[in-house]
């Protein structure tokens, strides 16, 4: 698998597409234009089956590329260059970044994408810089970041590791069974978790010949980089934080678990890693923990994770801002070139969309695409391997998809809903494309929630006090069940027919 080129100039993209005639002469007929867009579809599929289209997050995903390379000690001049160009073309007029796009300007976004441009060598006297920095004091500075952009802070020596809250190695030895354990929070959660508990336990720090002094409005004697309390005194989050401070200072004290829950959490990360091409955080999550703990950058998982976020990069073409260096480098990329870093890609998600599109647009389902694209998702069915799912689904077999090329731990209601869909419209045309079928659609009946519903990823995955503790000030630690996904199940379910089934 190659990494991918895009032109990202949105004018000559569109000058060059197919439907331009169509948009620019106004006189084709409905027919004619779907016929358009179905054939730039089929231009767009790849030749083993499948459609694999850009999938797009915020500029944090880039800046802490950056920071992982920083961190493994092998820092790439000409990949930075290419990745800050990226960076200073999604800033904001106000010289924020966004965390989605359109968005409003955020602090923590604003902080990371700031930090590695001046890392990259840009002059903190640089217009773009000069703006973010402005943002970023009128937002209280880096003591009011989120927990994520304080631990990559800590990491460095830019801010003390009390700043970070505390999750103790006993968790990763906490049985399914016990009212907290990693199982209660969200599997994207849970990737991330895992190493971070080797990060907030080791405390590793890589210090840098750069400092953000200038990005605080206070002193450093009045810095606080405690978490800020609820107005009442009796609430859950005010108990939390008295229980953060109490674990603390318990860490002081020897850790009798240390070494069987280290131990813990680098087979939860070998065993997932080697079967997984996950998102963006947990890749470089489990580098960083691995790298922690002693492990050279050639062992193998560590190698993994940096292939599969170097699969996710793409080189865009576009015209960006100029801005002068601080030096001069003589390998960096051409000022019209930048380098996107996806936080994942979603083949299995893009093919069965593309496709039903295709159908449901008038395509005749036996068309070679349509029937290449089943045959290639088919493939990728996950069939042996009991995922993270299974700890709170013991009853079910595997048959689910993941988005990804490869994901064995993490399948995904989402998307098996519209493989099967894909499936069901194209024809099953063998027993073992039955079985298949029935398999994931097994495989989905059993992930109901007792509610009703179904989620993401796990069942019954609802506990509310695990988006409430000091770690969860994102507030997206649990994956409950969604109206969303439970109605195109039962979309789907209409259209197989299942009562007759």
């Amino acid at each position: 698998m190659s990494r991918p080129t895009i032109n990202n100039n949105k004018e000559s993209a569109f000058t060059k597409s197919p439907l331009v005639p169509l948009f620019q002469s106004g006189k084709n007929s409905l027919p004619t234009a779907i016929k358009k867009a179905q054939d730039l579809l089929l231009l767009h599929q790849f030749q083993d089956g499948y459609w694999w289209y850009t999938l797009e997050a915020n500029e944090t995903i880039g800046a802490e590329y950056i920071l992982l390379r920083e961190f493994l000690g092998n820092p790439d001049p000409k990949t930075n260059e290419a990745l800050c160009q990226r960076i200073l073309s999604q800033q904001r007029q106000d010289g924020s970044w966004a965390i989605f796009y359109n968005g409003p300007g955020d602090l923590s976004s604003t902080l990371e994408c700031y930090w590695v441009l001046k890392l990259c060598g840009f002059s903190i006297h640089d217009e773009a810089l000069k703006n973010a920095r402005e943002f970023i004091l009128s937002h209280g500075g880096p003591t009011k970041s989120r927990v994520f952009t304080k631990i990559h802070l800590a990491m460095f020596g830019l801010a003390p590791w009390h700043s970070a809250p505390t999750m103790p190695y006993l968790l990763m030895s906490l049985p399914d069974w016990f009212p907290i354990n990693i199982y209660e929070f969200s599997s994207w959660a849970r990737a991330c978790i895992v190493p971070l508990l080797v990060l907030l336990n080791e405390k590793p720090v890589h210090p840098l010949n750069i400092d953000l002094e200038e990005l605080y409005p206070e002193m450093p004697e009045h810095r606080s980089w405690s978490f800020p309390k609820q107005t009442s005194t009796f609430t859950l989050e005010n108990g939390f934080l008295y229980l953060d401070k109490l674990l603390k200072n318990l860490g002081k004290l020897p850790n009798l678990l240390k070494d069987s829950s280290a131990n813990q959490c680098i087979q939860y990360i070998r065993e997932h890693i080697e079967k997984t091409e996950d998102i963006y955080p947990a890749m470089a999550y489990s580098a960083l923990a691995l790298k922690t703990l002693g492990y050279s950058t050639q062992d193998p998982t560590i190698q993994k994770c940096l292939k599969g976020l170097f699969n996710f990069q793409q080189l865009c073409e576009g015209e960006l801002p100029h801005i002068p260096r601080v030096q001069s480098n003589e390998e960096t990329l051409s000022s019209t070139l930048y380098l996107h870093q996806q936080c994942c890609i979603s083949p299995v998600w893009d093919t069965p969309w593309a496709g039903v599109s295709l159908v449901e647009s008038g395509m005749n389902p036996e068309h070679p695409a349509l029937q290449k694209a089943a045959e290639w998702l088919l493939s990728k069915q996950i069939r042996s391997v009991y995922g993270d799912w299974s700890i709170k689904n013991k009853k079910a077999k595997p048959g689910g998809w993941s988005f990804e090329f490869e994901n064995d731990y993490f399948p995904d209601v989402d998307d098996t809903i519209e493989v099967l869909t894909l499936l069901h419209q194209t024809g099953l045309k063998t027993l073992e494309h039955k079985k298949a079928f029935q398999l994931g659609l097994d495989w989905l009946l059993s992930m109901q929630s007792k509610n009703g519903g179904w989620a993401a990823f796990d069942v019954d995955n609802t506990l509310d006090i695990v988006n409430r503790i000091p770690f969860s000030d994102h507030g997206a630690c649990l994956d409950p069940p969604t109206p969303d996904i439970t109605g195109r199940m039962l979309e789907f379910l209409a259209l197989i027919d299942f009562d007759k089934n």
